[in-house]
Formats: structure tokens, sequence, C-alpha cells
């Protein structure tokens, strides 16, 4: 008898401790079509759009627990954006984001929220964030809404990541003359929609 409850209190502590953290790797491929990030500008006389899938990072965590210690960091080449006019990307670049000197933005993540706890194999999870954004030089700190998507069946296992945050020109020190203000909005909404790999270690976008 003593054996047995010997035993049994054994066999309880075991199945009691919680397994390791599955804590995973994701990142982004080069190039990568399905990777879009977008810089929107709605002013009174004009609607600009700044596209490029020139997006390079990764996100780490463990799927059952999101929240707990997530890390991520993305970066995008600005001088890759396009707004659809050459002479336009030109100004762009040269007059206001000055991508000689300032080549990328970078996010960083600080705090991420999955509200339904942790992320169930190909369900929509909403998601709450807070991040450091940092463009022309100058850093700020945003909360980020969005949505992850877990598939765990698909190359190892995969994310499909959306994001959303507004940027104000003045808070990152970004020239907007006022002969532009009715072209060239004031706000600018950044989206992000991205596609990541699980597999290797934590590989980071240069710095």
């Amino acid at each position: 008898m003593i054996r047995f409850t010997i035993l049994w209190w054994f066999l309880f502590l075991v199945m009691s401790v919680r397994a390791p953290a599955d804590v995973l790797t994701f990142r982004t491929v080069p190039d990568d079509p399905r990777n879009t990030v977008l810089f929107r500008s709605n002013a009174p006389l004009e609607k600009i759009v700044g596209k490029t899938h020139a997006l390079a990072g990764f996100l780490k965590l463990d799927p059952e627990s999101p929240s707990a210690g997530a890390a991520g960091r993305f970066e995008v080449e600005l001088d890759r954006l396009d707004t659809g006019l050459p002479l336009r990307n030109q100004h762009m670049r040269e007059l206001h984001l000055e991508t000689d000197r300032y080549p990328v933005a970078v996010f960083r993540l600080k705090e991420l929220e999955i509200s339904e706890g942790g992320l169930l194999p190909g369900t929509v999870a909403p998601l709450n964030a807070l991040g450091e954004f940092s463009v022309h030089g100058v850093a700020r700190d945003y909360r980020v809404s969005g949505t992850l998507v877990y598939k765990p069946e698909v190359a190892g296992g995969q994310l499909i990541c959306t994001a959303r945050w507004t940027v104000r020109l003045a808070d990152h020190e970004i020239h907007r003359p006022h002969y532009l203000f009715m072209k060239l909005a004031e706000e600018q909404e950044v989206v992000v929609e991205c596609v990541l790999e699980a597999g290797g270690g934590e590989v980071e976008a240069q710095k």
C-alpha cells in the first residue's frame, strides 16, 4: 500500500510539471511578394500610397503562450518604396525620408498581447502590440493592432501577420513644406502584411 501511494504521488508530480515552452523563431523570406509594407497618405487634394516588398525580420514566440516573452524585429528598405510616379519617388527619398542618410525603417517588438491566449492552428487571432518604430533617425513607441494566423502544418510552421499603426511626420522630424500641406498628409498610416516561416536560429535584419 505504501509503495502504491509513493508511486501515485510520483506520477502526479511528473504529470504536473509543465513541459518547457516550445519557442519558435519565424522569419521572412527575402523579397517574398507576400510581404508588403504600405505607407498611406490621405491628404485633401491627393491620396498617395508608397509600397514595397523589401521587408526583412523575425518573430520569436511560443504558439501556446505567444504573449510570454515574445520578441521581434523588422526593417524596411525605404529607397525601394514605390508610389507609382518616378519623380514623386525621387522627391520622397531625397527631400522627405532622406534615404541616403536613413536607408531603413525599423520596428522592434516590446510587448505582444493575443486576446484569445494561445494561437489555435488556422484561426485568426487578434493582436495588440507595443513596439518601437524608428524612421528618419527618430524612434517612437506605438500601439499596433493586427492579426496572427498560425499554420503548423505548412513548411514546418508558418505565421501570417498583419499590423497597422499611424505615425505623424513631425514626430520623426520629416520635413513637409507648406506648399505640400494639401497633398501630403501629416499623419501616415503604416500597414504591414507578411508571411514568416519557422526554422533556423534567431536571424535579425542588419542593424
